[in-house]
């Protein structure tokens, strides 16, 4: 190889190192800080790009024990890349197919009156992974569903999420609390996932 074609690659090797992954638009994107589970392709979700950018200065991720455990703010559309790796089993529903596995807890307050979708993406293998964000009977789920420490919370659930003809149905500072967890037959039980919520 002569020393000209020498340098060209390394000349483009550097500039691919180089590249901005910034996120498109005015949505926030962040990653679990403590989420350390299998890699999951979130290059998108429906078809929206979503970039790997850092924590959002308003989002606060608590202690793994805690519930809430991430609080998503109140704009849209926001994206987060979390996993449920080292988290405590805090539900379990009958409906949803929920036992042992552990949940996250995610809050979200709507910014204004409309409807909201969530979409989400996994490394399940076999589509076991999924959100919750209301009970059967059409209640949204709020803070008051976090159960006492080390208790477990029955949900009688219902999926909420990569369904936009179910949009949730929220007022401005609304206040909602997201659900994610692996059914019972499903082989990852602690999924890496992207959670994302768009206005309809």
């Amino acid at each position: 190889m002569s020393r000209a074609t020498t340098w060209l690659l390394a000349l483009v090797v550097g500039l691919g190192a180089c590249s901005d992954d910034s996120v498109p638009g005015d949505g926030a994107v962040f990653d679990s800080q403590s989420g350390d589970g299998p890699p999951v392709d979130t290059a998108s979700i429906d078809g929206t790009p979503t970039g790997d950018g850092g924590t959002s200065s308003w989002v606060k991720i608590k202690g793994a024990t805690d519930c809430p455990h991430v609080d998503l703010g109140n704009k849209v559309p926001v994206t987060y890349h979390g996993s449920t790796l080292g988290l405590p089993n805090l539900v379990q529903s009958t409906r949803l197919e929920w036992k042992d596995a552990p949940d996250d807890s995610l809050i979200f307050s709507a910014p204004e009156d409309g409807d909201y979708v969530i979409y989400l993406t996994s490394n399940a293998q076999m589509s076991g992974v999924g959100a919750s964000a209301k009970d059967y009977g059409g209640s949204y789920y709020t803070q008051a569903t976090c159960p006492q420490a080390g208790q477990v919370t029955d949900l009688d659930g219902v999926y909420t999420d990569n369904d936009p003809n179910y949009p949730l149905k929220l007022t401005a500072n609304q206040r909602v609390l997201i659900w994610v967890s692996a059914a019972t037959w499903e082989p990852v039980q602690t999924p890496s996932y992207a959670l994302r919520i768009e206005k309809n």
